[in-house]
């Protein structure tokens, strides 16, 4: 479903291979009546909590931070109470994370409620912006992310690489359709990988009460 939805956007928004393209003329690169947009007039990109040591225990909530974004909640994630947390801060299943400090990589969280770390980017849409858009888009664009890295020992992105780099952005009428059909298969991903981690979780859970006898068979 990920590569359906990859191969949806580059078919529309890279080939410009999009329902009724043969009537449409190409100006200036791009379909007639689109237009080039720069990724921070198409969402609110917000910065993690800057957690402390003292901040990084064995309780509350899980802390997502790079390793998190990637595996989902470890066994070595640091867990905060949320005590001097602004509530903006508080992740759910679906939210959208960019990170932009270290290893660029963006993706849906899928582990439940959270705190985000600094150096992530909560990414929220605006207005009929779809967030499975801008996952794909993002992905797309990331080698021009990757251009425009600084830093001799942590490549980062500055937060004025969402203004420069841009992507094509189609009528409201042809938009509505890829975001309807972008979001159905990632409201599928997002469900399937929920359930496979809480699965796994159970399982976590359960395997050494049945190794030791506790559970019995």
């Amino acid at each position: 479903m990920e590569e359906a939805a990859r191969q949806l956007y580059k078919e529309w928004f890279i080939r410009f291979r999009f329902p009724g393209h043969e009537h449409v003329k190409i100006i200036d690169g791009v379909p007639e009546g689109w237009e080039m947009r720069s990724f921070d007039t198409l969402a609110d990109f917000l910065n993690g909590f800057a957690f402390k040591p003292h901040h990084l225990g064995d309780a509350g909530l899980p802390i997502v931070k790079i390793p998190e974004l990637k595996g989902g909640v470890l066994g070595k994630t640091p867990r905060y109470d949320g005590e001097g947390v602004p509530e903006k801060y508080l992740l759910n299943t679906g939210d959208l994370i960019f990170s932009w400090s270290g290893t660029l990589a963006i993706d849906f969280w899928c582990d439940g409620p959270a705190y985000l770390n600094q150096h992530l980017f909560k990414v929220m849409p605006y207005d009929d912006v779809s967030a499975a858009h801008l996952l794909v888009a993002i992905r797309e664009a990331m080698v021009m992310f990757e251009n425009q890295t600084v830093g001799a020992t942590m490549k980062h992105i500055r937060r004025s690489a969402l203004s420069d780099v841009k992507v094509p952005i189609p009528p409201v009428s042809l938009y509505s359709s890829f975001r309807d059909a972008v979001d159905s298969l990632y409201n599928q991903v997002v469900n399937l990988r929920s359930l496979s981690r809480n699965a796994a979780k159970a399982r976590d859970l359960l395997l050494p009460k049945l190794m030791s006898g506790a559970i019995a068979v």
